[in-house]
């Protein structure tokens, strides 16, 4: 058995009382010092059990045990001392103990205890004479108050613990969209991890995200739960709870069949045909405001009531307060990660993004062809016609080379004139064709030449890039204007091809 500190703390005021009222009794009385001894040390024994028997792995009414023999305990000192008044205040211990830590159940127990501790002072023996009406008047009376104190305390132990789970429910809810939102402060998707955050924490059954798209337009940007079709909502467009709660700018919370607001909603339907017909028991309305514009409706369905309600409004609430400026923060990453990979004038990636996205590439099984542009005798171009033609030049020839690529193709400024493009090709015939293409399309009568390589194997990027460099080299040499194909052992070359 070990000692249990915490239950030990919490029993010694009751224990102090009781051993104030045990060195009182001997004043003033005689006393039996025989079964006043027994008295002591069955008491002593009732605390010492008390806080070494684990009572909380056992049976409820094995539990209520301790506080019976301490009624018992009583009961022998009263017998042996004859004062009753003072013991008889002592019987409301373990009434409060029960109540503070026990059931309704061994509540009860511990009544009928007193009752009869009051009721029956010498059973055995059982004297008429020695009970008079009033000690029966005193064990009802004490009975009642003994009851009635019980319950009450129990209810408000009650009523403490829930509130305090709820407290502690509610101090996870906030460190938990805390870690959510610190999270969010680094990525690009905010949206849709809000979203997913609604249903993760408040149990939902989907989150859509409707924002601002021009003057009391709203559109769908980001969900999770269920994949919805794209939806645009005005004011115009129909009885829409969503435009309800953005123009009211207050929470609207709505049942499926439409019972919970004044009005039908329609855009429940589409959640309808993508869950087999069913409507979600309950939907969530709530504003998105950042200062004092709203700037959108964050939207969660419950395919059944949640079981707390409070609690989910709460979280949906604290989610929306936030969602503003979180996706500011997100857009604003977002832009400046775009603008960190991409060259200022022709809107291109920039080399980092190439470096990226090539790296990305080769991991990847399917084949792959690199190609190195470099425009012809851009210097005298630009000694010609000045740098801020050349310029003008690079965007157009940007331009015109992107525009006859497919989407799976990647154009990227590797510096000053030279270009490279990432080519979903394997057959390197076909990608010096795509590269001829883009050379016949440069503007302004100008020509460039190119090279091509073709990625082998485990090949690192810096190796496949070098071979198309030196193609590029090997073509500046042989007249300009043309593209060549690099070999396999090609050695790589320093710097890029001149002009």
């Amino acid at each position: 058995m070990k000692l249990d500190r915490r239950l030990a703390r919490e029993i010694a005021p009751f224990a102090a009382a009781t051993a104030l009222g045990f060195a009182l009794v001997p004043i003033g009385g005689d006393v039996d010092w025989a079964g006043y001894a027994l008295a002591v040390a069955l008491m002593i024994g009732v605390a010492c059990a008390a806080v070494l028997v684990p009572w909380q792995r056992m049976p409820r009414l094995v539990g209520v045990l301790p506080s019976v023999l301490f009624l018992v305990a009583l009961a022998l000192l009263r017998e042996v001392s004859g004062v009753l008044a003072g013991v008889g205040a002592l019987a409301l211990i373990p009434v409060f103990w029960v109540a503070l830590h026990g059931s309704r159940g061994q509540l009860l127990i511990i009544v009928g205890g007193v009752c009869l501790f009051f009721f029956a002072p010498e059973l055995p023996a059982g004297d008429p004479e020695h009970h008079p009406i009033s000690i029966w008047r005193v064990a009802v009376v004490f009975g009642a108050a003994a009851a009635i104190v019980g319950v009450a305390v129990q209810n408000l132990v009650a009523r403490v613990r829930s509130h305090a789970a709820a407290l502690a429910v509610r101090e996870r809810d906030l460190e938990a969209v805390a870690d959510l939102l610190r999270s969010l402060s680094l990525t690009t998707d905010a949206r849709d991890r809000i979203c997913a955050g609604v249903c993760d924490l408040g149990g939902a059954h989907f989150a859509v995200l409707l924002e601002t798209k021009g003057e009391d337009v709203l559109q769908r940007t980001a969900g999770a739960g269920l994949s919805l079709p794209p939806q645009t909502f005005t004011p115009a467009s129909g009885p829409y709870a969503a435009m309800t709660s953005y123009s009211s700018r207050a929470a609207l919370c709505v049942s499926g069949d439409g019972s919970g607001a004044h009005h039908d909603v329609p855009e429940l339907d589409a959640v309808a045909e993508l869950d087999g017909g069913r409507r979600p028991a309950a939907v969530l309305y709530q504003p998105v405001q950042h200062g004092e514009e709203i700037t959108g409706v964050l939207v969660a369905g419950w395919r059944k009531r949640p079981s707390d309600e409070r609690r989910a409004r709460d979280l949906v609430r604290l989610m929306a307060s936030e969602a503003a400026f979180v996706i500011e923060r997100a857009d604003l990453l977002g832009r400046l990660t775009e603008y960190a990979l991409t060259d200022d004038l022709t809107g291109l990636p920039n080399r980092r993004a190439w470096d990226e996205r090539l790296e990305l590439a080769i991991r990847e099984p399917a084949p792959i062809c690199v190609a190195v542009l470099d425009v012809d005798r851009f210097k005298a171009y630009n000694d010609d016609h000045g740098h801020q033609a050349g310029d003008r030049f690079l965007k157009e020839a940007a331009a015109a080379w992107r525009a006859q690529l497919r989407p799976t193709d990647l154009l990227a400024r590797y510096g000053g004139e030279e270009f490279v493009v990432l080519l979903r090709e394997g057959d390197v015939a076909k990608a010096r064709s795509i590269v001829d293409r883009l050379r016949a399309v440069t503007p302004r009568g100008q020509t460039c030449s190119a090279g091509v390589a073709h990625h082998e194997g485990d090949e690192p990027a810096a190796t496949v890039v070098g071979r198309a460099d030196q193609a590029l080299y090997e073509a500046k040499w042989a007249g300009r204007d043309r593209s060549l194909i690099a070999e396999l052992d090609a050695p790589s070359v320093e710097g890029s091809a001149s002009s």
